[in-house]
C-alpha cells in the first residue's frame, strides 16, 4: 500500500465518485480518513451513509446519515441525509424508522419533484 497525500476537497470528490463508481470500500476508507482530519465533515458522512449499507453495515450508515441530517444547513441537504438513513434503515429492516426517515425526507423536500418521489 503506498500513502498518497491530496486536499481534503479533493479526496471528498474521490470519495464520491468512488461510491457513485461501486467501489463502496475505496470510498469508507477515504471518508474515514476525512473524518480523521474533521469529525463534523458532512461530505465525509454523506460518502459514508451511501457506502455502509453497500458493505453489510447499514446500522453504521444510517448512524453517518443521522449526523449528516444534524451537520445539514438547508433543505436539499437534509432531504439527502434523510433519504440516505431511510434506505439504511430498509436494508437493517427496521421499516418503522424507515418511514420515520422518509417523513423527515418529506418535510425537507427541496423541490415538489423531490415531494412527489418521497
Amino acid at each position: 500500500a503506498e500513502t498518497v497525500r491530496v486536499a481534503l476537497e479533493d479526496a471528498r470528490r474521490i470519495a464520491v465518485q468512488a461510491v457513485l463508481s461501486g467501489d463502496p470500500a475505496a470510498a469508507r476508507e477515504i471518508a474515514a480518513a476525512l473524518l480523521d482530519a474533521d469529525p463534523d465533515d458532512r461530505a465525509a458522512l454523506i460518502v459514508l451513509a451511501a457506502a455502509e449499507p453497500r458493505l453489510g453495515r447499514p446500522a453504521q450508515g444510517r448512524m453517518a446519515a443521522s449526523r449528516a441530517w444534524r451537520l445539514s444547513d438547508g433543505p436539499a441537504r437534509r432531504y439527502e441525509a434523510a433519504r440516505l438513513a431511510a434506505l439504511a434503515a430498509v436494508a437493517e429492516g427496521r421499516p418503522w424508522l424507515a418511514r420515520w426517515w422518509l417523513r423527515l425526507a418529506l418535510l425537507s423536500a427541496p423541490t415538489p419533484e423531490d415531494e412527489a418521489q418521497t
